[in-house]
């Protein structure tokens, strides 16, 4: 009997919404009274009189003069680096990489381990002589 009064009442949309905002009106409840009670979760800030919110505000507005040069200085400085980067030239890489790949190796090692992979691999030498005579220099 119990039972089949119960399945009534939660086949209600009414009885089910009331039961919804009860539940959120429980939490809302238990985290005010956490809040209040509870001295890590107290609000320990005290409300402004009108007199500092006016000198906050007026702090706020008043600009310093040194701080406005120094900000229209900063603001110069960084149009002129975004003007020099813009106008800066592509830099080729591909020597800096030629001349690193064609550095003597002082260690037996890896210099042997070099040989080994340019015997493997002689398509790779091929374009490296071609790229540098493309460019002006001497092939080894």
């Amino acid at each position: 009997m119990k039972l089949t009064i119960l399945d009534t009442l939660l086949e209600n949309p009414l009885i089910i919404t009331i039961l919804i905002v009860l539940v959120f009106g429980l939490l809302v409840g238990g985290v005010i009274l956490i809040k209040k009670y509870v001295p890590y979760f107290k609000n320990d800030d005290k409300p402004k009189t009108p007199e500092e919110i006016a000198a906050e505000e007026v702090k706020r507005l008043v600009v310093d003069p040194e701080e406005e040069e120094k900000e229209e200085e900063l603001d110069r400085a960084s149009e002129e680096l975004s003007r020099e980067s813009r106008e800066a030239p592509e830099v080729d890489h591909s020597e800096e990489e030629l001349a690193r790949a064609t550095r003597p190796i002082e260690e037996k090692e890896a210099l042997e381990a070099m040989q080994r992979y340019a015997a493997e691999h002689p398509e790779e030498g091929e374009a490296a002589i071609r790229a540098r005579e493309e460019q002006g220099g001497k092939a080894e």
